[in-house]
């Protein structure tokens, strides 16, 4: 086990592209810390950069303390599980387990005995003489994994290395990977676009865009309390809904307002909002038009009897029903339009987004229906939309590392 330390870790590459951008970050001992981000972000290249198969271009790495940035792979005590599982072919299962601690000379006896322990372990005993292609997906990649564990690393890197499984064995492959790191406590570095996967293994969640960490926290804090709008946008599945609206002061209290639809704010706004007070056109220092972005998650909705005379109900079209047994996803395009953020990549020809509402799973709503439904305000967020950070809520967001 060790503790990893980032420092202004920077990476780019050839062209001027910035993979990594002073990217600071402690992983604590024994901790278990996933990454994710959308595809190019970086998550890979950090992974690369602290196992030594990448050169820093800026920064430093430490592990346990020691500066490992000129040290090559092999001095670093670090372990990979790659996401094409990356087994020797002629080998056996045994020798495939094993093949980390004959590199290390280590003596026959102690090798066999290892390899057998961390093949029990795995659920791999009965296979040690099969070769790869005599494996399935699954057995493949717990066969990855315990070549990795069985040298006891300090460090244990793993690149999506559930992506090429289906769904169920994805499933049982999270309970062993949690089971495994019980046992064993190894200081773990996980990259995976699947929500579920970061949600249900990690300590912490760290939160990468173009190079940048934007947030890292545990599970909990990330999706209750998202320090921007990118994180807000990434993190939960559905991703929660975000529009551009205004806050407008009224005779009663303050009215939210995006397109046609205009809904009060709920009693005591001021306390669960503080952040917000500046911007109501209540106080002397309030932002002109009280513009903010605000996201609402799909069970925040509430499916209504239609009605065109309440302003505060959005009236739409539903544009995908999507029915999973227990709950039901309806998909529309609302009234005001979701919010589209300015990015680089973005492109012009992209469709409208659409927002995400989860109704009772018995409700008859089709494809093509016209819906009405309410927004619960008590459940949303709101951000700056020139800086896209959150407007301060009554919990403070967490730190952006730690």
């Amino acid at each position: 086990m060790a503790e990893l330390v980032l420092r202004d870790v920077t990476k780019v590459f050839k062209g001027g592209v910035v993979a990594l951008d002073h990217v600071n970050l402690t992983v604590h001992d024994g901790e278990f810390v996933v990454f994710v981000g959308p595809s190019g972000c970086g998550k890979s290249t950090l992974l690369r950069l602290v196992a030594g198969l990448e050169q820093l271009t800026s920064g430093t790495i430490e592990i346990d303390g020691r500066v490992v940035d000129l040290d090559p792979p092999r001095d670093r005590d670090v372990a990979m599980v790659f996401q094409n599982y990356a087994l020797y072919p002629h080998y056996t299962v045994a020798q495939n387990i094993g093949f980390s601690l004959r590199m290390r000379r280590y003596p026959k006896r102690e090798i066999q005995a290892r390899s057998l322990e961390t093949a029990r372990l795995l659920g791999l005993e009965a296979l040690m003489e099969r070769r790869p292609s005599a494996l399935s997906g699954g057995q493949r990649q717990r066969v990855a994994m315990g070549r990795a564990l069985v040298r006891q690393p300090a460090l244990l890197l793993m690149d999506e290395p559930l992506s090429n499984l289906d769904a169920k064995l994805r499933v049982a492959m999270r309970g062993e990977l949690v089971r495994l790191h019980q046992r064993y406590g190894t200081t773990t570095l996980y990259v995976t676009h699947d929500q579920v996967e970061a949600m249900t293994l990690g300590d912490r969640i760290a939160v990468l865009d173009r190079g940048r960490l934007q947030q890292v926290g545990t599970p909990e804090e990330l999706y209750r309390r998202p320090c921007n709008i990118f994180v807000a946008g990434f993190i939960g599945s559905p991703a929660m809904n975000l529009a551009r609206g205004r806050l407008v002061a009224t005779a009663d209290g303050v009215d939210l307002v995006a397109g046609p639809v205009r809904a009060p704010l709920p009693a005591g706004w001021e306390h669960r909002w503080p952040g917000l007070v500046d911007r109501t056109g209540r106080d002397n220092g309030a932002v002109a038009g009280g513009e903010v972005v605000f996201g609402l998650r799909p069970p925040a909705f509430t499916l209504v009897a239609s009605t065109t005379n309440d302003p505060s109900i959005i009236v739409t079209t539903a544009v995908t029903v999507e029915s999973l047994g227990d709950e039901k996803n309806v998909l529309f395009v609302p009234p005001f339009g979701a919010y589209q953020p300015d990015r680089p990549d973005a492109s012009d020809a992209e469709p409208p987004a659409l927002w995400t509402a989860r109704i009772d799973p018995d409700a008859p709503v089709h494809s093509g229906d016209r819906i009405a439904l309410r927004m619960d305000l008590t459940a949303a967020y709101f951000f700056d939309p020139h800086t896209e950070l959150a407007i301060p809520a009554e919990s403070p967001a967490p730190a952006l590392a730690s």
